[in-house]
């Protein structure tokens, strides 16, 4: 996996959205979340792109934290557009 979670929580306003998730997105192949409107879609997004920090767990980049690299190198590899 190049894009992976483990073990990943995400809150907002103390409110978990996210509960301890794995998942991975592949470099190169298309990924859908399908899920109802409130289920954490857009705040899994925003977890895997650094915009949203996990109460628990982390987001891999090539099997290194996403915390691990800089502003930078992160935006050699990965872009969201809300």
């Amino acid at each position: 996996m190049e894009l992976s979670a483990k073990g990943l929580s995400l809150c907002y306003e103390g409110k978990e959205v996210v509960h301890q998730l794995d998942a991975g997105i592949r470099e190169g192949k298309i990924t859908a979340l399908i899920g109802a409107n409130g289920s954490g879609k857009s705040t899994l997004l925003k977890g895997f792109a650094r915009l949203l920090k996990p109460s628990a767990g982390e987001v891999l980049l090539f099997d290194e934290p996403l915390a691990s690299y800089d502003t930078k190198e992160i935006a050699r590899h990965l872009s969201l557009l809300p």
